[in-house]
C-alpha cells in the first residue's frame, strides 16, 4: 500500500509535479491507537496539561520530525497521507484537521518548533478544529504545515492507520528517522555554529538553493535563532524581494 500508484500519482499531482519519478518516499509507518487507559504509559505534558500517547493528542504540525528547516509557503516540498484502517465511526480516534484556509491560521508564521499547542495555550486553533471521519480505506492527503491530532479512540476499540510522506527529489531537508529526530536536541544546538557546507552534509538546503526566500529565511531563523543567515540571502528570490 505505501508503493500504491494512485497515491504516488495523488501526491505527484498535489505538488505540482509533471512526473511521479520526481517523488521520493521518506516515511511508512503502521500505527495502532487503543482505547484504554493509556496501557503503554507514555504520556505528552504540555503547558502542564496531559495528553495520552495512544488516543487524545494535542494539535501540531508534522514537520518538526520531519524537516531540517521550515515548510515554504509557496513552494511546497511534501505530502502526507493518512490511510486508515478502520471506520472511525466505529472505532472513534478522528482525525482533527484545522483548514488552513482563515486568516487566524495564516497569521502563525513562522511555526513554532516543537509545534504542539494546547486548548489554553491557543484557542483559536482549537475553535477551528473539524473532525475527518473516515472509513477503511479512506486516504487523508495533508502538508506539514497543517494543524492537526488524532483524537481519543473508543473504550474498547483499537485504530489502525497507514503514515506515509513523499517529498520532492530535491527536498533533501525533508527526512525522517535521521538527523531530523533530535530537532528538539544537540543538533538544533549545534546547527548555529556549523558552516553552510557542513549544513548541506545533513541535507540542509544549500546556499543558492530554490528554497530560500525572505520569508523562509526569518522562519528558519525562528526555529535556529544566532543562526548566520547571510549566506541564504544571495538568492535571486531573496535579493529581489529586499
Amino acid at each position: 500500500m505505501t508503493l500504491e500508484p494512485r497515491l504516488i500519482t495523488a501526491a505527484a499531482q498535489l505538488l505540482g509535479e509533471t512526473s511521479s519519478s520526481n517523488l521520493r518516499l521518506t516515511q511508512s509507518l503502521l500505527w495502532a491507537k487503543y482505547g484504554a487507559d493509556n496501557p503503554l504509559g507514555k504520556r505528552w505534558v504540555v503547558d502542564g496539561e496531559r495528553f495520552d500517547h495512544g488516543g487524545d493528542q494535542p494539535l501540531h504540525c508534522d514537520f518538526g520530525d520531519n524537516n531540517l528547516v521550515h515548510p515554504p509557503e509557496d513552494q511546497y516540498d511534501t505530502v502526507s497521507c493518512i490511510v486508515f484502517l478502520d471506520d472511525s465511526s466505529v472505532t472513534g480516534g478522528a482525525t482533527g484537521v484545522v483548514p488552513r484556509d482563515n486568516e487566524f491560521v495564516s497569521s502563525i508564521w513562522p511555526l513554532p518548533s516543537p509545534s504542539h499547542q494546547t486548548p489554553t495555550s491557543m484557542p483559536q486553533l482549537y475553535e477551528r478544529e473539524h473532525g475527518v471521519s473516515a472509513t477503511r480505506g479512506t486516504a487523508f492527503l495533508y502538508r506539514h504545515d497543517t494543524w492537526h491530532r488524532g483524537t481519543a479512540v473508543n473504550l474498547g476499540q483499537l485504530r489502525r492507520t497507514l503514515g506515509v510522506v513523499y517529498r520532492r527529489q530535491e527536498a533533501e531537508w525533508v527526512q525522517f528517522s535521521t538527523w531530523t529526530h533530535d530537532y528538539q536536541g544537540k543538533l538544533k544546538a549545534a546547527m548555529p555554529g556549523f558552516t553552510p557546507l557542513q549544513r548541506q552534509m545533513l541535507g540542509f538546503p544549500a546556499v543558492g538553493s530554490s528554497y530560500w526566500t525572505p520569508r523562509t529565511v526569518e522562519a528558519v531563523l525562528g526555529r535556529y535563532p544566532g543562526m548566520d543567515m547571510t549566506p541564504y540571502m544571495t538568492t535571486s528570490k531573496v535579493a529581489a524581494r529586499m
